[in-house]
């Protein structure tokens, strides 16, 4: 004879989207109550969306607020994931000037082109 059929609970149901609102995988959270990952997805679909939708909105409110703060780590996290920017360091030149770090769009080539770009712009 096979094993019972799951039933959730209202203490597994909180503790799965308890674990996934923290970002741990399904085979984790299965583990953690003792079910297979198939018959987690199979039970508890809407906690483990609901949970990685609800991190996900509260990361990107809390680094929406950094940014308004003037928080240049988040800035810079945020113009590299969403903005399309990538960092250079370094000259492509050879050249002995001290070494900056750039953040611009990808389509740049080189920082003196990103500078060219921005002050075009500004006139």
């Amino acid at each position: 004879m096979g094993r019972p059929s799951h039933k959730p609970t209202p203490q597994t149901i909180e503790t799965v989207e308890t674990l996934a609102l923290g970002g741990y995988t399904h085979v984790e959270i299965a583990t953690a109550i003792g079910i297979d990952p198939n018959t987690l997805r199979k039970h508890y679909k809407a906690q483990l969306t609901r949970g990685k939708f609800h991190t996900t909105a509260k990361a990107c409110s809390n680094l929406y607020r950094a940014i308004e703060k003037g928080d240049w780590q988040a800035t810079k996290f945020w113009l590299q994931t969403r903005g399309g920017f990538v960092q250079q360091v370094g000259h492509n030149d050879g050249s002995e000037r001290p070494i900056g770090v750039a953040i611009f769009p990808n389509m740049a080539a080189s920082v003196e082109e990103w500078e060219r770009m921005v002050e075009a712009d500004s006139s």
